[in-house]
């Protein structure tokens, strides 16, 4: 599977402490939630096997009582990067290729859509990937809504007309298989931007909970 990633610009070389041969710990993804709701999600995940964990995500959207990455809005990084960019530690080139064409973004685990927004919004045509299929269909909605094209502080409207503004799909399917490409496109088109907040860490983390 081909995919791209954005050009990273002003970047500085991190200095790393002297490396450690003590045992490393799980990582710690959401660390912004509580500790109960890090300890819940974690236990809704450790007894199944990593096969499972698709189903097991899509149980949670299907409940829709605990969905605690859902902040209501985009990431407010996000919208800094993409509508402040002089604040941003990184930024992105612009969202027109040198065809004239809309550069392609992804947003695996995309949840109900909020980024998906604010990159079409931007300028890019937006691809949302959940893989849950009630969470696909909850963003195919939200997307289609008013609000989706708003925002709370306008975030999610046409930032400039010259540009335009992008496609917003969601797409459903598993990161990691091939299957949802063609749905986007095909493997020849690739991605500009693959925007991935967190997700990849908790795949990561749910894997480790179920081999403790």
């Amino acid at each position: 599977m081909h995919l791209s990633w954005p050009s990273r610009r002003h970047t500085t070389r991190a200095q790393h402490p002297p490396r450690s041969h003590a045992p490393r710990s799980p990582p710690k993804p959401f660390a912004a939630m509580a500790n109960p709701n890090q300890d819940r999600l974690a236990a809704f995940f450790k007894s199944y096997p990593a096969s499972q964990h698709p189903s097991r995500w899509n149980d949670l959207w299907v409940a829709g009582d605990f969905i605690p990455w859902d902040r209501g809005s985009a990431n407010p990084a996000l919208i800094d990067l993409l509508l402040h960019p002089s604040d941003a530690t990184y930024t992105l080139d612009p969202p027109k290729n040198a065809h004239g064409k809309l550069k392609r973004a992804l947003v695996p685990g995309c949840g109900k859509g909020y980024d998906v927004a604010l990159f079409a919004a931007s300028g890019y045509d937006a691809y949302g990937l959940e893989v849950s299929g009630v969470a696909a269909d909850v963003a195919k909605t939200w997307l289609a809504s008013h609000e989706a094209r708003e925002g709370n502080e306008g975030e999610y409207r046409t930032q400039d007309e010259g540009i335009g503004r992008g496609k917003a799909e969601v797409l459903h399917g598993d990161f990691f298989r091939d299957d949802w490409l063609e749905a986007a496109g095909g493997l020849g088109l690739g991605f500009d931007v693959i925007y991935d907040n967190t997700v990849s860490l908790q795949l990561i983390w749910n894997r480790f909970t179920t081999l403790t």
